[in-house]
């Protein structure tokens, strides 16, 4: 239990934040969750590829099989300390969301619906209606209510996250966070701050999560001291239907289902995922679902990296069973699944690189942690289909564990916090908002924003190459330039997003700087990496953790960390 007093705060309410912040609640501290938005409208709401955990002990799965199907998918660039201990507890935490009120998929025996995600050697996936990431957090959110309640427990929705309080040892002390309603900047204090805030995928313009998942707390930690490990790995899923102008993921679940990718060869469909990957039955990881494809489109003279999805050889009963999560996207394109095959293209699920942290969840800050898609721990190279949720939970909860006990051991300390600090972090936020404030010039910070994600997405996501890169960092160069002339057209005292954006926008173009940078620096393809002009894996020189770093105020990469454990063959 923590001691009396204990403060935590939690920045983000997706699944990963709503996880941290409960765990902190219970083992006794007093937690202030500082989110962006609501809840409903965290990126933990898009994901619907279902949550995995070794439940079906009668057919042969088990924890270290999951484990290993895990870091097999992760090209083993994941840690496996982290990895072997989520998975062991995965079971205990399905049941555990089960109690809460999470209502998962049942078959007509009662027993638990499962799923084979691709690449796994199990159907361990358990599945909750249409969207399984929405009932999780409606579930998680009650809980959070139920939670305030108590008054030990208070929710700041609407506040975004700008940067860290530190003492004079550079240790977390709190956070600075501005109303995004009246423009208030206001000091947090803490004894520890779990960072929970999703990754980076808007940055790349076609996406699958929220739009608020762009990576700009991740660099506001960075520039105060924290470390970014594998920045360059990237999750792009070829199974992403555009629905209303947005992508929606559509889970690789329905490869192993029996869904079929084909593009058209010779005016004929060619089903190249069975006829290269014959002995999965083309169910694969995304990053060689997405390889087949590009590949196959080249062959085949396409202009274009799109597909054609199609269930129509299954039974409409098959499809509602098993593949939920379509009928939304179909009715809302005006679809019929069984009758009818869908238009599918490549777009960013998520990123899997993040803060670099410790198995315990600390990062290079101390007094900072750090949890869900905001961390690099889990994943490696490519995830796994299924393992989303359940790594946000666990990571969640792990790291308030971890932020509690360190806290404790450091002795409650928020309350005292220094006058003098805590004014000269607001001055620096509010120095940087007069100075965006008074921006003048011709450039449009929103055509800024387009340039850079079709720059990233177009040369330096799907097939790398040095050259590309280059272009693509000398793009982004220009572009931080055109923003120090862009000019703020909205200067209102209140509800003045346009000022947010310039804010963030401005890390985004670090983050895609350190993105660009960690890509051309990795000399070999290994998951959602690939260089064409480098097809294979360097486990020999290229088995470590990318780690970006702020030193003398400019980026710096340390290529020397070796990835704890042993590379092997995916055999796929």
């Amino acid at each position: 239990m923590a001691e009396k007093g204990l403060n935590i705060v939690v920045i983000g309410a997706g699944v990963a934040g709503m996880s941290a912040a409960l765990k902190a609640f219970d083992l006794g501290a007093s937690v202030t969750i500082i989110a962006q938005d609501m809840p409903y409208r965290s990126g933990s709401t898009c994901v619907r590829d279902g949550f995995s955990a070794a439940v079906g002990l009668a057919s042969g799965d088990s924890p270290e099989q999951h484990a290993e199907d895990t870091l097999r998918c992760g090209e083993f660039l994941a840690s496996r300390s982290a990895v072997r201990r989520m998975c062991e507890q995965a079971p205990d935490i399905a049941e555990l969301l089960l109690r809460l009120g999470l209502v998962f998929d049942r078959t007509t025996e009662g027993l638990p619906s499962l799923s084979r995600a691709a690449g796994s050697t199990f159907a361990r996936t358990l599945s909750s209606g249409r969207s399984i990431g929405q009932r999780l957090v409606s579930v998680l959110s009650g809980r959070i209510l139920r939670a305030c309640s108590s008054g030990r427990l208070t929710a700041y929705y609407g506040w975004e996250f700008l940067s860290l309080i530190q003492d004079e040892s550079g240790r977390a002390r709190g956070v600075i966070a501005q109303e995004l309603r009246n423009m208030e900047i206001k000091a947090f204090a803490a004894d520890a701050v779990i960072l929970c805030t999703g990754g980076y995928p808007a940055i790349f313009g076609r996406h699958c999560r929220s739009a608020a998942n762009d990576g700009a707390a991740i660099v506001s930690c960075m520039e105060q001291g924290a470390a970014i490990a594998n920045p360059e790995f990237v999750q792009v899923t070829p199974l992403a239907m555009s629905v209303s102008s947005r992508a929606r993921s559509v889970p690789d679940s329905v490869l192993s289902s029996g869904g079929a990718v084909w593009i058209e060869r010779d005016g004929k469909p060619w089903h190249f995922l069975k006829e290269w990957h014959g002995a999965s039955g083309g169910a694969v990881p995304d990053d060689l679902v997405l390889n087949s494809l590009v590949r196959a489109c080249k062959e085949a003279g396409a202009r274009t990296n799109a597909a054609r999805l199609d269930l129509t050889h299954l039974n409409p009963e098959t499809i509602g069973l098993k593949m939920p999560f379509l009928l939304d996207a179909c009715d809302a394109a005006g679809l019929d699944p069984s009758s009818e095959t869908m238009d599918i293209a490549p777009a960013v699920r998520n990123s899997l690189g993040g803060l670099w942290a410790k198995l315990d969840h600390s990062t290079s800050i101390e007094g900072l942690f750090a949890a869900g898609s905001a961390v690099c721990l889990y994943h490696g190279a490519c995830a796994m289909s299924g393992n989303d949720l359940l790594a946000s939970v666990h990571g969640g909860m792990v790291a308030a564990e971890s932020a509690v006990s360190s806290a404790c051991q450091k002795g409650a300390g928020a309350a005292e916090l220094s006058a003098s600090l805590v004014s000269h972090a607001k001055e620096r936020e509010t120095d940087l908002v007069s100075r965006i404030s008074a921006k003048q010039g011709t450039e449009n910070a929103y055509s800024i924003a387009s340039e850079l994600s079709s720059t990233l997405f177009e040369k330096a996501l799907i097939e790398k190459d040095n050259e590309q890169l280059a272009r693509a960092a000398g793009k982004i160069a220009e572009l931080s330039e055109k923003l120090a002339r862009a000019q703020l057209i909205d200067r209102s005292e209140w509800s003045n997003s346009e000022l947010s954006f310039h804010r963030r926008l401005a890390k985004r173009l670090v983050l895609a700087d350190i993105y660009v940078a960690a890509s051309i620096a990795r000399e070999e393809s290994r998951g959602g990496h690939r260089k064409a002009a480098i097809p294979k894996k360097d486990d020999k020189k290229w088995f470590v953790t990318t780690r970006a770093f702020m030193k003398s105020g400019k980026m710096a990469l340390d290529l020397s960390e070796r990835v704890n454990g042993e590379p092997g063959d995916r055999g796929y």
